[in-house]
């Protein structure tokens, strides 16, 4: 019995600790994702020294970045804008522009009120508590604010099936990126 029993235990300890790695390694893998890789970083800046994601939300909170609607928010480093992004791009996030897209390129915050209407309108129809998210995250709140701000800049690409918004922040050298997924 006394066998059984420690076989048992050597078993349940080894699901214990399988577990434990499962867990670690999504948790890990939540952490250090960046859905901007370096060639798009090169799209957005023509030159940049380092840039480092500081904090990001995730609304949906079910999947490993498939369906997104998330917010990200990166630590520029001696960065350079490229003042014809995204105008000049054929594709974004693997996802092609095409004539159905809707391309912007950078103007000056705050945001005008067809892109406020774009971006955000859809969340109304939809009963999205977008709202009571600003009241739990500092990112939302920063983000917000960032919009406002007249000495930022904003610009979008709409694919049929995605929204992908940014703003940067020259002064602060700060860039935020919304994806959408529609």
């Amino acid at each position: 019995m006394k066998l059984l029993y420690k076989k048992l235990s050597k078993k349940k300890n080894l699901v214990i600790i399988a577990i434990f790695l499962i867990i670690s390694y999504l948790v890990y893998t939540e952490i250090t994702y960046s859905p901007l890789n370096k060639d798009e970083l090169n799209s957005i800046f023509y030159s940049y020294e380092n840039v480092k994601k500081k904090r990001s939300k995730d609304f949906i909170k079910l999947d490993l970045h498939g369906d997104r609607d998330e917010i990200y928010e990166y630590k520029v480093k001696k960065g350079v804008l490229n003042t014809n992004f995204p105008i000049s791009l054929k594709k974004w996030n693997e996802e092609l522009i095409d004539d159905k897209s809707i391309v912007s390129g950078w103007k000056k915050c705050p945001l005008d009120s067809s892109t406020i209407s774009m971006f955000f309108l859809h969340r109304l129809k939809e009963g999205y508590g977008y709202r009571s998210h600003f009241l739990e995250s500092n990112l939302l709140v920063d983000f917000r604010k960032a919009q406002d701000n007249g000495d930022n800049l904003y610009c979008y690409i709409i694919t049929e099936e995605s929204y992908y918004f940014f703003i940067y922040c020259p002064k602060k050298n700060i860039l935020y990126y919304h994806i959408f997924n529609i």
